[in-house]
């Protein structure tokens, strides 16, 4: 028996899955790099103060100094009886004498207490310090910390840095303020899994990492395939330029890179999210991702671009072939004979395929648009997790103590979820009308519902198949709302 056919299984499914694995791994290793200067463990660390001694040095600074103003008052009683001072006087001073003795007595007794509670509690921030943590004030500038994050960067695991200090205290309603300094370290953690349990807020950052690690590989093999299909609605004679895509992936990678040079040089010059604050190795991190993030998005985008940039096609194909029918008809009315109807029957089929083909661009230029506001959305999700994770830092915590906001605030994010919906609308929108222009020369299409669909595509399309395309280009913007109810949920 002879087989004619042979069958030729198709191994997209199999490429998109193992691209995703490997960004999968790869975000893994980049995440978990600890670099030439760190080998703890863990790829994460904390920076500590010892607030137990910390705190409780001042505690005895002012315990001593009340101390000594007791034993001031107490010696002034005494020697009232060898001084010369009237009996109405005497009685009057030792009055006076008595309540200040009384009201530091009391106040001594309060520190006393607070200071039993603090020799409890252990080494490291947790959050059983932070109520006396709000009584403690570093001096520190948002200039120090640029400085300090950068003596990091260069010593490793084995920097410190002496910072000046004051705390206040409240007792028997005073103030009572202490001035010293303390020294900075960085505490490493012996495994990943030790520092995620006490910053829940940093495994989810991590999360959206690898998440957003795997979609970037994933997107560009999913770009590709669409692209094949593409080709296929066209035939081999009025196909378009095979390389206009990779000129528009180009040209899109460029504008990108143009993009972040020209933001890290202007409005973002700075890293709010430092490496001192719990990663040493953020920076690289971050760099990695922009790439991968980038290259991503061109070829998505470029995608998005040039199935719009087809349409120009089909609008001259319509407009010619309406124009013949409308001529072949009159011709038909004429003659009446079976060569004109032939002719006008071919032109009306022509007519169909063209209509055929404009409504399967129209189906790939969505899956483009999807693709690209998902990746967008995931960069905002991504930049909104890493502020989070930022600001439940126990370090970070008494930065906001000090001057009153946060060096990583989260409200940024929603910049972000602006500039790239603005990204998206400055693509989206040209396009949508050159489409609508086309789809005036459409009638409608009777088979919508069936509108034909590659399998491997049908996970992306239908959680989206109800959203509009507004909604969906204000998607990055709406992930920063997103984020923020993250970081209520993470806030403590």
């Amino acid at each position: 028996m002879s087989n004619d056919t042979k069958y030729s299984p198709d191994y997209k499914v199999t490429v998109i899955s193992v691209c995703g694995f490997i960004g999968l791994l790869m975000g893994l290793l980049v995440l978990s790099y600890e670099g030439k200067k760190s080998h703890t463990g863990s790829v994460f660390h904390e920076v500590n103060y010892s607030p137990r001694q910390t705190v409780g040095r001042a505690l005895d600074g002012v315990i001593d100094s009340l101390g000594g103003a007791v034993k001031k008052y107490t010696q002034q009683k005494a020697n009232l009886d060898s001084a010369k001072v009237g009996k109405d006087d005497r009685a009057r001073i030792i009055n006076e004498l008595n309540v200040h003795i009384k009201e530091d007595s009391t106040s001594v007794a309060i520190l006393i207490s607070y200071k039993k509670f603090y020799q409890d509690a252990p080494e490291a921030d947790t959050g059983a310090l932070t109520t006396l943590n709000k009584w403690l004030y570093f001096q520190l500038t948002p200039n120090d910390i640029v400085k300090l994050d950068k003596e990091y960067d260069k010593i490793g695991k084995n920097w410190s840095a002496s910072v000046p200090y004051y705390a206040k205290f409240t007792a028997n309603n005073k103030l009572f303020s202490y001035q010293g300094k303390t020294l900075l370290i960085v505490n490493p953690y012996s495994s990943n899994l030790q520092f995620l349990m006490k910053y829940p807020g940093v495994g989810t950052w991590v999360f959206f990492m690898l998440l957003f690690c795997v979609f970037c590989f994933v997107n560009v093999p999913a770009s590709l395939y669409i692209r094949e299909q593409v080709l296929l609605i066209f035939g081999s004679n009025t196909g378009p330029d095979k390389n206009g895509y990779r000129w528009s992936v180009i040209l899109v990678a460029i504008c990108f890179a143009l993009l972040y040079i020209i933001l890290f040089n202007t409005f973002s010059d700075e890293m709010p999210v430092k490496g001192l604050f719990f990663m040493r190795t953020l920076f690289g991190t971050l760099v990695f991702v922009n790439i991968i993030g980038g290259v991503s998005g061109a070829f998505c985008l470029a995608g998005f671009i040039h199935s719009a940039s087809m349409l120009g096609h089909f609008a001259d194909k319509l407009k010619e072939e309406t124009g013949n029918i409308v001529a072949q008809r009159v011709v038909v009315k004429a003659k009446e004979d079976g060569d004109s109807k032939g002719a006008l029957s071919q032109m009306e089929q022509n007519y169909e395929k063209y209509q055929d083909q404009y409504r399967k661009l129209l189906g790939f230029f969505h899956r483009y648009f999807i693709l690209s506001a998902v990746q967008l959305s995931l960069t905002v999700l991504v930049t909104g997790a890493l502020h989070n994770a930022a600001n439940s830092i126990d370090f970070v915590k008494l930065l906001v103590t000090r001057w009153g906001y946060s060096p990583a605030s989260g409200d940024a994010v929603y910049l972000y979820g602006g500039l790239y919906t603005i990204i998206l609308l400055l693509v989206y929108l040209p396009a949508k009308m050159q489409f609508g222009d086309v789809r005036l020369e459409l009638p409608p299409d009777p088979n919508a519902p069936k509108e034909e669909d590659s399998a491997w595509y049908s996970f992306l399309q239908q959680p989206f198949s109800l959203l509009k395309g507004s909604l969906i280009a204000a998607t990055p913007f709406l992930s920063g709302i997103v984020q923020s109810l993250l970081d209520v949920l993470f806030k403590h």
